[in-house]
C-alpha cells in the first residue's frame, strides 16, 4: 500500500531524473573495468573468481565495457561511443609503455622495493598512476565524468587522488602516497 507522502516523494524522485544533466554509468562497472584492465595490461595478479581467458577475448570484452560505460554518456560525447572507445585503445599500447616507465622508476627509487613486478602488484602509487593515465586519455577524448569516476575508484582504493586533467611527465613516482592530492 502505498500513501500520499510515498506517492508525492516518488513523483518528486521522477520529475527530478529529468534535470539531471548527465546520465552516469554505475560505480562499480566503472570499477570492474579498471580492475579487468589492469589485469589485462598487468597480468602479475590473477582473479580467482573468473575463469581465464585468452588475451584477445579479454581485449574483446574490455572494448564492449568500455563502450557499455559511454552509452549513458552519448548525449554528452562529441562521437558514437564505439569510435571513441576505438580511439582509446588505439593509445593503450603508448599508455602501457609509459606506465612501464613509471613503475620502472619506482622499482628503482625506492630501495624497499623488490622489482617492477611488486610495484605493479602491490604499490598504491603504481595503481593510482595507472588509473589516473587511462583516465587522462579519456578526458583527453572529451568523455565528460567518467574520467573523474575512475580516478576516485582509485582514490578510494590507495588514498591517492590524481585528478584526470593533471599534466604528469613519464617516470612518475609516488611513494606511500596515502593522502596526496594532485590536481
Amino acid at each position: 500500500m502505498t500513501t500520499t507522502n510515498t506517492t508525492t516523494f516518488l513523483d518528486h524522485l521522477l520529475a527530478q531524473r529529468a534535470h539531471y544533466r548527465y546520465k552516469l554509468p554505475s560505480r562499480p562497472d566503472a570499477g570492474r573495468f579498471i580492475e579487468q584492465l589492469m589485469r589485462l595490461l598487468f597480468p602479475v595478479t590473477q582473479d580467482c573468481q573468473s575463469a581465464s581467458q585468452n588475451v584477445e577475448e579479454t581485449y574483446h570484452k574490455l572494448h564492449e565495457q568500455l563502450v557499455c560505460l559511454f552509452r549513458p554518456l552519448t548525449n554528452n560525447l562529441v562521437d558514437t561511443p564505439d569510435l571513441i572507445a576505438e580511439r582509446f585503445f588505439e593509445q593503450l599500447p603508448a599508455i602501457y609503455d609509459t606506465l612501464l616507465l613509471d613503475a620502472h622508476a619506482i622499482a628503482d627509487n625506492d630501495p624497499a622495493a623488490v622489482g617492477a613486478e611488486e610495484v605493479i602488484a602491490v604499490y598504491p602509487g603504481f595503481y593510482a598512476i595507472a588509473v589516473y593515465r587511462i583516465a587522462h586519455a579519456l578526458l583527453k577524448l572529451n568523455v565528460p565524468l567518467l574520467p573523474r569516476m575512475l580516478t576516485e575508484f582509485a582514490h578510494g582504493q590507495t588514498g591517492i587522488d590524481i585528478h584526470p586533467g593533471a599534466l604528469i611527465g613519464q617516470s612518475f613516482f609516488i611513494d606511500h602516497g596515502t593522502g596526496v592530492f594532485i590536481g
